[in-house]
This record gives structure tokens, C-alpha cells and sequence, in this order.
């Protein structure tokens, strides 16, 4: 059964690079959404596995995104990481550091790293 795994970018570019590398370890089935307005319905819809979100994005932000999240019963439990390439203090050969308590991702994304972080952290495949 393949894990379902929503990416939440305002960068097309992004989301194309993140699902063809995950859908290309044939464990993941990769959702994508590009406008933040629309993040919260398809979350509700895709009740995804782990989601994937852009920190910096129009109204609404990331943050804005997981705020909502965390007021709702039905969603607040729901896996997710931010992606981010505004922190400097992030060491891109170690992927999933904690900043502010919460999991980051450095971009660009190294689709290696991001294959093996989420394979080791969420899904304890290797």
C-alpha cells in the first residue's frame, strides 16, 4: 500500500521536482497543491500520510496553514514538515533539523536526502 504524502508549495517547480522523486521509490503516491488558499480542503480530502509544506507562501503562510490544522480535531495529529530556504542556520547534509521545535527542510531540496529523510523518519523503510 503506498503512503500518501501531500506537498504544499506555491513553487510548481517544487512540487514537480519533490513528487517525481518520491513517486520514483514506487512507496509513495505524491499529492500536490500550488495555491495555499486551497491547502485545508485537500487536506480534509486527502487525509495524507505526511505533509510537506512551504513555510513562506501568500495568505495563507505555511505557519497559517498548521495553525488551522492544530485547531482542528480531525487534522491536528496529521504528519508535516516544513520546507524552507529562509533559515541559513541549516545544515543541508542533515536533512529534518528541529528549528523553533519544529522539523525543516532546506531547499533546494537534495532529492536524495529527501528520499532517505522520509523513508527513515516517517515510514522506518531502511
Amino acid at each position: 500500500m503506498l503512503r500518501t504524502i501531500l506537498t504544499i508549495d506555491d513553487d510548481q517547480n517544487i512540487t514537480d521536482i519533490i513528487k517525481t522523486a518520491l513517486e520514483s521509490t514506487k512507496m509513495y503516491e505524491v499529492r500536490v497543491v500550488n495555491d495555499s488558499k486551497e491547502a485545508i480542503s485537500a487536506i480534509r480530502k486527502i487525509m495524507p500520510d505526511l505533509i510537506l509544506l512551504d513555510l513562506m507562501m501568500p495568505s495563507p503562510s505555511g505557519e497559517e496553514i498548521i495553525e488551522q490544522m492544530l485547531d482542528d480535531p480531525e487534522l491536528k495529529n496529521l504528519k508535516y514538515v516544513f520546507l524552507t530556504m529562509l533559515v541559513d542556520r541549516i545544515d543541508p547534509n542533515k536533512p529534518g533539523q528541529l528549528i523553533g521545535g519544529q522539523t525543516f527542510l532546506s531547499k533546494p531540496i537534495n532529492v536524495q536526502q529527501l528520499i532517505h529523510f522520509v523513508d527513515t523518519q516517517f515510514f522506518k523503510t531502511q
